[in-house]
């Protein structure tokens, strides 16, 4: 895309924005810029300059733990941060297969996990109480349903946390959105990026997570259990990440459990959005939709508190 034609962009400001931003901060000519695919909740592009690649993410909301996680991930190499929005390296990279990348992703995910949160003094202790305290997925849930209203029952509420409670395991550092576009096949390996929604977690929501994604078509904005990691792939993917000294079936139990919580978490993600934002390159409400049969299927919920959530979209 040529920078002469920025005019006929419907987002020019915005365009124009990023561009004096880049100039700023960079030398070097742009010499073209594209938008990325699975921006959905961000202003995300790439952009070329002479001598390299560079990728721009502006933020819609400030999100000071995705800033704190940056300071204990150092890759994609972040160049700029600043309030409301981030300058990084740009990774050459192919889509990831779920299915032969499968190793990587364990990979990569047990190194997320065990990542130390420090507990000494000093700015490392501030870190580690931040992302410990402030960012657990507790809060991160209750923050979605918090701005969906007060239109959520407590009988719904009291179902969602209580099965949490049920399929507690050991906590790490979690992704929390481990969708195709947050993994990135490189030289390197698989790298995991984009971390808006991390937090402390249960380590077993971010598998039941990724195996919630593994079934989503973006394109279609489709929930299609053909798709994806199947039940043998699902037990194999969990035999990789844990030794034979776990009881390998309680622990898919209680992957199978938290995926109903992957479908609340999204749905609820989902709903404000559908209501306050332009779906032109994303349809919030077919997505919601589309968490909510499954959650549906599951028959955790009855009939009228379907009806009751349905009626948020």
């Amino acid at each position: 895309m040529q920078i002469n034609l920025i005019f006929l962009c419907p987002m020019n400001f915005c365009i124009l924005r990023m561009l004096e931003r880049i100039r700023s901060h960079f030398t070097n000519e742009v010499v073209g810029y594209s938008k990325m695919e699975g921006g959905y909740t961000n202003y995300v592009y790439k952009i070329d300059l002479e001598d390299r690649s560079l990728v721009y993410k502006e933020y819609y909301g400030k999100n000071e733990n995705e800033k704190n996680i940056l300071n204990l991930i150092n890759i994609p190499k972040i160049l700029i941060n600043e309030e409301d929005y981030r300058i990084e390296e740009y990774l050459e990279n192919t889509p990831i297969d779920y299915l032969l990348d499968m190793e990587g992703i364990v990979v990569s995910m047990r190194e997320l996990h065990c990542k130390k949160l420090h507990k000494n003094t000093g700015e490392a202790g501030i870190l580690h109480k931040n992302l410990e305290e402030g960012s657990n997925f507790e809060n991160l849930l209750e923050n979605f349903m918090n701005q969906v209203g007060n239109e959520i029952s407590d009988d719904i509420k009291i179902k969602i946390f209580r099965l949490l409670e049920e399929n507690k395991y050991v906590l790490g550092l979690c992704h929390n959105d481990l969708q195709p576009n947050n993994m990135l096949k490189t030289d390197l390996g698989i790298v995991i990026i984009d971390y808006e929604f991390s937090t402390v977690g249960n380590i077993l929501f971010d598998i039941a997570n990724l195996f919630c994604e593994t079934h989503l078509n973006y394109e279609e904005n489709v929930y299609d259990l053909s798709l994806g990691y199947q039940k043998e792939d699902e037990k194999r993917f969990i035999g990789l990440y844990f030794d034979e000294k776990v009881d390998l079936k309680e622990i898919y139990s209680k992957v199978e459990n938290l995926k109903i919580i992957s479908h609340f978490l999204w749905f609820f993600w989902a709903i404000p959005k559908a209501k306050g934002e332009g779906t032109r390159d994303f349809d919030y409400v077919k997505y919601a939709k589309e968490r909510l049969r499954e959650i549906e299927k599951t028959g955790i919920l009855n009939n009228e508190e379907i009806d009751s959530l349905l009626s948020l979209l």
